[in-house]
C-alpha cells in the first residue's frame, strides 16, 4: 500500500481526519509491505502509524478572568454595558423626583418666590438627598410655621 492510502485507511479506522494521521518517519518499508486492514491496525498497536492530538480552546484565559472578578477587580466603567447614562439618569429621575415632591408637600409653608429658587437649585442638582433638602430648608428657615 502506498503511504497515502495507509494513512486514508488508519484515519477510517482511528475515526479522525486524514490530516490527524502521522507516520513515523524511518518506516516506509514497513509501510510498502502492508497489504490488508489488519496490517495497518498492527503498525498502529505499533505505534508506527498514530494520531495527533486534537486541539481544544484552552480554559486558562477564562479560568484567570474569573478569579480576578471574583477578587473584584474587571468591573470599572470600562466594562460596563448599555447605554452610558442608563443607570445614572435612573438615579437621577428617582432623586429628583423625590425632592421635587417634597417641595410640593411645603408648597403652602412658603411663599412662591422661594419655592421657584428651591427648585431651580434641586434641578441645578445642588442637595444630594431628600434629607440634605429639608436641612437645607430648616437651616435657612424657608418653611414657614402657621
Amino acid at each position: 500500500m502506498s503511504i497515502k492510502t495507509v494513512k486514508r485507511v488508519a484515519a477510517k479506522i482511528m475515526k479522525v481526519g486524514e490530516n490527524k494521521v502521522r507516520i513515523k518517519p524511518g518506516y516506509e518499508s514497513r509501510i510498502a509491505e502492508t497489504l490488508t486492514r489488519e496490517d495497518v491496525r498492527e503498525l498502529i498497536k505499533e505505534k508506527i502509524v498514530y494520531k495527533t492530538s486534537i486541539k481544544g480552546v484552552s480554559r486558562a484565559r477564562a479560568k484567570k478572568r474569573a478569579e480576578q472578578k471574583r477578587k473584584g477587580r474587571r468591573k470599572g466603567p470600562g466594562k460596563k454595558k448599555g447605554k452610558h447614562k442608563g443607570i445614572n439618569k435612573k438615579m437621577w429621575m428617582n432623586r429628583i423626583r423625590a425632592q421635587r415632591k417634597i417641595l410640593n408637600e411645603f408648597r403652602d409653608k412658603m411663599d412662591s418666590y422661594d419655592r421657584g429658587r428651591i427648585y431651580y437649585r434641586i434641578k441645578g442638582g445642588l442637595f444630594k438627598s431628600k434629607i440634605a433638602l429639608m436641612n437645607y430648608l430648616k437651616e435657612h428657615n424657608i418653611i414657614k410655621k402657621e
